[in-house]
């Protein structure tokens, strides 16, 4: 049996009202994807820059953490006052060199 023209019709009908209610959602699935994947890409991108500012930040930490216990060490503190401030131990002599430019 051949099918009659009215099923056939009524097959293109029911492909035509299938193909109307698929394709939006088709679309809308298509660009929320797209938006979300932007989104996403964003939020790598800043969560890679976040974590060079975190090891950066773990970096100081670390480099004052050190600078703090060298300040509590007390031969340190001596040996910077003998430095910077030109002090002396007692019966030392301190002689001051001019800047060493030749000529």
């Amino acid at each position: 049996m051949q099918p009659s023209p009215s099923s056939s019709q009524g097959r293109k009908r029911r492909m035509r009202l299938l193909l109307m209610v698929v394709t939006p959602f088709m679309i809308w699935g298509g660009v929320t994807y797209y938006a979300q994947s932007k989104q996403l890409t964003d939020k790598e991108s800043k969560l890679h820059e976040l974590q060079a500012q975190k090891a950066a930040v773990q970096a100081e930490k670390t480099q004052l953490e050190q600078k703090v216990k060298q300040l509590n060490d007390n031969e340190y503190i001596s040996e910077l006052a003998r430095q910077n401030l030109f002090l002396s131990k007692k019966g030392e002599v301190i002689f001051i060199t001019p800047d060493g430019t030749k000529k």
